[in-house]
């Protein structure tokens, strides 16, 4: 049950195809929850599209008012627009997801209960036992392994870095996210390695997950820059942790 209010952040490039529909499935969503004490917000943040995503978006607004959309003057990357859309943010709790509509909203329930629970953070993961997951065997072994590499290279503790489907406290969101700086894909690491060592609660649960044509992330390309930016954000991170003398007070105020 949604019972505190709540902003989808959903970062977007050149989403014509995909995220109508999506957003069709999140309004239909929300207007079937019970009529609880909660408020909404869905918020696509534009990242410089050149195509006609944005009139898609203001046609659909027509009769929606829960939705917005934030432009970018340029393409940033996802990691900029998810900080923009999250440090504009006042809600209680921050859903981060990505466009193309791989994890279906309905999912969101299965990460309520840990917030719940006292998570700050919980990720949506397609590597535990209790994820479904529908892609090919070549995507989800490669998948596997570099979810596998990444954990090792950025010692994190959860399984699925790189899953768009991440819920945050609010006030957890905007700290993590005043205090980053990376801004295309490896920003999952970034954060993640800033909550563990900002101690922060991090959960995880296993989601419902289908493949959808038309991604635009390249597994040999982006997959190795990705490795090289997971060890470039390990050391800094580190050497950041280490001149602050691992105190969470002392590791904002130097970052800041």
């Amino acid at each position: 049950m949604l019972d505190e209010n709540i902003l989808v952040v959903i970062p977007a490039y050149n989403e014509s195809d995909r995220l109508p529909p999506f957003l069709g499935k999140i309004k239909d969503f929300f207007l079937d929850q019970p009529q609880v004490s909660y408020s909404y917000r869905i918020l696509v943040v534009d990242d410089g599209s050149s195509d006609n995503m944005v009139e898609k978006i203001k046609q659909i607004q027509q009769d929606w008012a829960e939705l917005e959309v934030l432009r970018l003057p340029e393409n940033r990357g996802k990691g900029a627009a998810v900080r923009t859309g999250v440090l504009q943010s006042k809600e209680d709790m921050i859903l981060v997801c990505d466009a193309d509509g791989a994890t279906p909203i309905e999912e969101i329930k299965k990460l309520l209960p840990l917030i719940d629970a006292d998570a700050d953070i919980v990720c949506g993961s397609r590597l535990l036992q209790n994820a479904k997951v529908k892609r090919s065997f070549l995507r989800s072994l490669s998948g596997k392994l570099f979810a596998c590499l990444v954990r090792k290279l950025a010692g994190l503790s959860v399984s699925d870095s790189q899953c768009g489907f991440k819920l945050m406290k609010g006030d957890c969101a905007r700290k993590l996210f005043r205090i980053s700086t990376e801004d295309r894909y490896a920003y999952d690491i970034e954060i993640l390695s800033l909550a563990e060592c900002l101690r922060y609660t991090i959960k995880e649960n296993g989601i419902c997950w289908h493949e959808v044509s038309g991604s635009k992330v390249n597994l040999i390309h982006d997959g190795l820059k990705m490795i090289r930016d997971t060890y470039r954000i390990r050391s800094a991170v580190s050497q950041k942790i280490a001149l602050a003398s691992v105190k969470q007070k002392d590791i904002v105020t130097y970052y800041n």
